[in-house]
């Protein structure tokens, strides 16, 4: 008899969907008030968020 897990299928999001989000994401923060008064500190932060979405994608 076949064990319940083996029945169980995995489900993962797809890298398109993740790259949408991102993009959404990233859109969204675009025209953020605190992004002005942040200045560097934002764009910085934005940019390691970035590298390890890309870099997480990169282990699917």
């Amino acid at each position: 008899m076949e064990d319940e897990k083996t029945k169980t299928k995995k489900t993962y999001i797809s890298v398109l969907a993740l790259t949408m989000m991102n993009v959404s994401i990233v859109a969204g923060l675009a025209n953020d008030v605190q992004q002005s008064f942040y200045g560097l500190a934002s764009v910085t932060y934005f940019a390691i968020q970035s590298e390890l979405f890309v870099s997480s994608s990169q282990l699917l």
